[in-house]
């Protein structure tokens, strides 16, 4: 058990960007739009695809009955087809492409209890086979494997009892083996797994004392398990994103909630080791209920998707999205939402473009929803400001110059100077878009040197070189008479007559 005095770091947060109006800015070059009907609809997992475009899975209602949704667009949002085809109170929650079309997942409420369900379309939308499963409750995640699909969620034991599950199903949907995981009587569940050498981690909630706990599991590739542990504290706490990742030190990261810690309503963030001890955990949020739904691994850390002031009918929930780095620390934050109305984001993925996808949903506290999907393009930093700073000076001697740039991303930034006597600093920083900074050099031989600088953010998109800056370190000057015979001799004559006289 890792449940111990934890450190929490509470990173009290208030967001830099708020769209406001129903507009988004998506921030140079991004879209944002909405799909589905006149009745309920949303999006809970979005993926990008090969051809350049997205997939997106949710529910919608149309005539007053559920239908499992999946829509497909171009990479600027554009819708190509819907499919629909899966009716009955079904709730698809997570899709993966796979060689031949989309691996889907879900469950159906049969009005008696849940099931879950695997959903096979082709690339054109078409179902190829659905199958049902009444003896798994939920299902949260899917994954291809090389043979077939693992999916991950929880199985009903009683009433109150419920257990989490693994089960490989085969390229046809039949069950090949389960593996049922529990850590005592109550709610335990699994939401997040990820492959790892040799075999699996797995994340979710198990029921400790009446509350919960983040629960992870370590297991071999057949499912048997190497360890279990849990984390939290007095009060509910639990896995909610999809996706785990293994750390680049070879830990694991979780992401969740917690009522124990922080402002007790906020989104939770775990680093453990290999063998399941507490690195760090960080916790982010504000006053109102900030509820983590999923999360995604950057070149150059985390990306956490937040819906801000959470809650049943909320008019001020937003879209927060937090980017932190390996060490959970916060990089930049950005809010997407529109006054008056009850927006949630559930799903991000970094994009190939160095920017994220978002699949959300809109709308007013009661009435049409419909689903969202937001794209943000990460752009370069501008051409940074040409070199500030003295235009002459001495060898040995050392001197600063100045700069900034601006990144419309607001992403934190990095400099390298090329100082033009071919040397270039480090980069340095980070620094907060906007923001001056400065960096200092010392040339060793006279000569005239042109400098530049150029940044880049903290996705590594890297900035054109600034204009130059001439500088001039200009020889001293030397006398040599040997060169001026007259005055030479003059000085002589002088110096010899000052000497006889003594």
């Amino acid at each position: 058990m890792e449940k111990k005095a934890i450190c929490i770091t509470l990173l009290l947060i208030i967001a830099s960007f708020f769209a406001t109006g129903s507009k988004v800015n998506t921030l140079q070059g991004g879209w944002n739009k909405t799909y589905g009907g006149d009745e309920y609809d949303v999006l809970y997992c979005v993926k990008e695809t090969t051809d350049g475009g997205y997939i997106a899975v949710g529910d919608t209602v149309r005539n007053n009955v559920a239908y499992a949704w999946a829509i497909k667009t171009d990479g600027n949002g554009n819708l190509q087809w819907e499919s629909v085809d899966v009716a009955g109170s079904y709730l698809a929650t997570y899709v993966q492409e796979t060689n031949d079309g989309y691996i889907v997942c879900g469950w159906i409420d049969t009005g008696n209890e849940y099931n879950g369900y695997v959903w096979k379309i082709n690339h054109e939308g078409k179902t190829e086979w659905i199958k049902e499963y009444d003896d798994v409750a939920f299902l949260y995640k899917i994954m291809p494997t090389g043979d077939g699909y693992i999916c991950i969620g929880g199985t009903k034991i009683d009433e109150n009892d419920y257990d989490g599950i693994l089960m490989k199903i085969g390229y046809n949907g039949n069950v090949e083996w389960k593996k049922i995981y529990r850590y005592s009587y109550g709610w335990d569940v699994l939401r997040a797994i990820s492959k790892i050498d040799g075999g699996y981690i797995m994340g979710g909630a198990c029921e400790v004392n009446g509350y919960g706990d983040f629960w992870i599991i370590k297991i071999d590739d057949k499912g048997n398990m190497i360890w279990q542990k849990h984390y939290g504290g007095d009060k509910f706490d639990g896995i909610y994103a999809r996706d785990c990742f293994e750390s680049n030190d070879g830990g694991y990261i979780f992401g969740g909630f917690t009522h124990s810690y922080g402002e007790k309503k906020d989104v939770w963030i775990v680093k453990i080791n290999d063998n399941g001890k507490m690195i760090w955990n960080k916790t982010y949020g504000g006053g109102g209920i900030d509820r983590l739904w999923s999360m995604d691994k950057t070149s150059a850390g985390y990306l956490l998707c937040i819906t801000k002031n959470y809650g049943v009918y909320s008019p001020t929930a937003d879209i927060w999205i937090v980017k932190i780095d390996e060490n959970g620390d916060m990089l930049w934050n950005q809010t997407f939402g529109s006054k008056g109305k009850e927006d949630r984001g559930y799903y991000i993925q970094a994009t190939s473009d160095e920017g994220y996808i978002i699949a959300a949903r809109t709308g007013p506290t009661s009435g049409n929803t419909q689903g969202w999907l937001i794209k943000v393009k990460n752009v370069p930093p501008n051409k940074p400001q040409k070199p500030q700073g003295d235009a002459n000076g001495k060898i040995k001697h050392e001197y600063t110059y100045t700069t900034s740039t601006i990144d419309s991303n607001d992403d934190e930034v990095y400099y390298m100077f090329d100082w033009g006597d071919n040397t270039t600093s480090q980069w340095i920083g980070p620094f907060k878009s906007g923001e001056i900074i400065n960096a200092s050099h010392t040339w060793k031989e006279e000569g005239t040197y042109k400098i530049r600088v150029k940044a880049k953010d903290t996705s590594g998109l890297e900035s054109p070189w600034s204009d130059y800056t001439v500088v001039s370190m200009p020889k001293g000057v030397t006398w040599k008479l040997e060169k001026l015979p007259f005055i030479y001799l003059i000085l002589k004559f002088f110096s010899l007559s000052f000497f006889l006289k003594l």
